[in-house]
């Protein structure tokens, strides 16, 4: 009875004892993985601040604009990566007539949208970008006079980005990239290029 006992025992322990190790296997296999995932992200993001002249329609004022744009990006291979970005801009100005009262007609708008980007390194300094945005954007479409207020229509526009950067290298690095949008309307006299200047860690 005391040898079935120790053998019913020490079965109990080596079952133990290798479940154990399978667990132990497990969770450090998931660790390695989440450390090989973290190890793969890198952030990066612009600001945007200015201020400037401005004019709609027979009115003309100052504005001001503020905005950012974070990004995350996950290396498929150790030059190529994917990954989201956001875009949030706000927008503010005072006008006045041009001519005639001194009446001051104020305008605040937003910008927000994001999407998607690709991003190939293919030198240490160098680095090719593709992306795909959709905005939502404010735009003053008319000026009521009789009630002071600058009249505005939200709508939505797609960008496709392509493009070239510089970026100086280490793990906390400046870049500058100019994009061409090749979905822009060719029927309006806005230029289809954006110059972007940001910062990002461990790209």
């Amino acid at each position: 009875m005391k040898k079935i006992l120790f053998l019913t025992l020490i079965s109990i322990l080596a079952i133990g004892s290798l479940d154990a190790q399978q667990q132990s296997r497990s969770r450090s296999k998931k660790k390695n993985r989440k450390e090989d995932i973290l190890e793969r992200l890198w952030y990066g993001g612009g600001f945007n601040l200015g201020f400037s002249r401005s004019s709609i329609g027979s009115l003309g004022g100052n504005t001001f604009f503020v905005g950012v744009s974070p990004m995350v990006g996950y290396r498929l291979i150790n030059n190529l990566s994917i990954g989201p970005r956001i875009e949030l801009q706000y927008f503010t100005g005072r006008f006045e007539e041009t001519f005639g009262t001194s009446q001051i007609f104020k305008y605040n708008s937003f910008t927000y949208g994001g999407g998607v980007f690709m991003r190939y390194k293919f030198l240490p300094i160098l680095f090719a970008h593709i992306e795909y945005d959709y905005l939502s954007q404010e735009s003053a479409v008319d000026v009521d006079y009789a009630r002071g207020e600058i009249i505005s229509e939200r709508f939505g526009e797609s960008l496709f980005l392509m493009g070239l950067g510089y970026t100086s290298g280490g793990v906390l690095a400046s870049e500058i990239y100019i994009l061409y949008d090749v979905l822009a309307d060719s029927n309006t006299t806005a230029l289809p290029i954006q110059y972007r200047f940001g910062f990002t860690y461990n790209f």
